[in-house]
């Protein structure tokens, strides 16, 4: 949904190191109150690309492409992060700028950790496969990236991250995540008046996503204020953190996609009832899985509410189909779930 632009006029287009690629595999739906909701035509066909920019005139508007439904089990985490994963906020740099070279994501931006001069990252030794979750939430291209990980016993690497970063910007929690953002963006206003590439990146991210520290408001102080105020134990995450508040989880919620056209409605009251959304979404996550194990071969004995027990029977065929369909089938349950879940209410 477009907070800001309303002309039909519209255009969306994906940033690259190399420019702004104009993109069209989409629809414009004109809602109640005079937004323009952006209907993508295929979510798995673009899911390498994390946001896209709107552009009108010279009015320019965050789009996200990534579904919440994707992400929505990792947002609200328990305050103890043991045996799970962190939020990173990391800057987005071109992947590659050899013009000699081929890669698979030639024209994309990347995520890297924010370093002082003269280290190195200190996950240098992770490798691919170490990697158990590895989730954008806020991609901006170009700005910076705020990303959930979870990496191969990582417990000494998140302890490092979260207690003893000489450069913090890693948090257990969203709200202990922007918290620190917005610590971090403050630097660049008076009397401050920061330059380094983090304080200049939080600042432009927290601006592209219109986002109001009122969200955090309730947060502790974390390490960037407390360095400021003086304290000595800096570093660490402080003792006094609170867990994420629904206005935060609901303002991520929005600057998503959806796969859900119920649970995107709901952010907005103001359209009324969304009981038709509710059964679109139900039928149409049900149908688009039966469809699947139609163009399988498998017999439909099986329902979406226990995907589990088709993923050993993917034809070898299918690549690698045990993995692809845990994500897709989980991301479709997930929208038949938040679609009834929204109908108990």
């Amino acid at each position: 949904m477009l907070d800001n632009i309303t002309d039909e006029s519209v255009k969306l287009f994906r940033r690259t190191p190399a420019g702004d690629e104009e993109f069209i595999h989409y629809d414009l739906h004109r809602m109640p109150d005079g937004k323009l909701l952006i209907a993508f035509n295929d979510y798995w066909g673009i899911q390498t690309v994390h946001s896209f920019v709107a552009k009108c005139g010279d009015k320019e508007e965050y789009v996200s492409a990534i579904p919440f439904e994707r992400v929505t089990q990792y947002l609200n985490p328990a305050l103890d992060y043991n045996n799970r994963g962190i939020f990173y906020f990391m800057n987005s740099k071109p992947i590659y700028e050899d013009a000699d070279s081929w890669r698979c994501d030639n024209t994309f931006y990347g995520p890297e950790r924010y370093l002082t001069a003269g280290t190195e990252p200190y996950y240098s030794g992770w490798k691919a496969e170490d990697v158990l979750i590895y989730e954008p939430i806020i991609n901006i291209s170009g700005v910076s990236n705020l990303v959930y990980a979870h990496v191969k016993d990582d417990e000494s690497a998140k302890d490092y991250f979260i207690n003893g970063d000489p450069f913090p910007q890693s948090a257990a929690t969203l709200s202990e995540m922007f918290r620190l953002i917005t610590e971090w963006a403050i630097l660049a206003e008076v009397p401050f008046n920061g330059t380094d590439p983090i304080v200049l990146d939080a600042k432009k991210f927290i601006n592209e996503i219109g986002f109001n520290s009122i969200f955090v408001s309730d947060q502790t102080n974390m390490q960037v204020a407390q360095y400021l105020m003086g304290n000595t134990n800096a570093r660490r995450r402080p003792d006094d953190v609170v867990a994420t508040n629904e206005y935060l989880l609901n303002f991520v919620k929005q600057k998503m996609a959806h796969m859900s056209l119920a649970n995107l409605l709901s952010c907005y009251p103001e359209y009324g009832d969304i009981d038709s959304a509710i059964q679109f979404d139900v039928g149409s996550a049900d149908q688009e899985f039966a469809e699947t194990l139609g163009h399988m071969r498998i017999e439909n004995t099986f329902t979406l509410d226990n995907y589990q027990d088709v993923l050993g029977l993917i034809p070898d065929n299918y690549g690698n189909g045990f993995n692809v369909y845990t994500l897709k089938w989980g991301v479709l349950k997930r929208k038949k779930d938040l679609a009834l879940a929204l109908a108990a209410q």
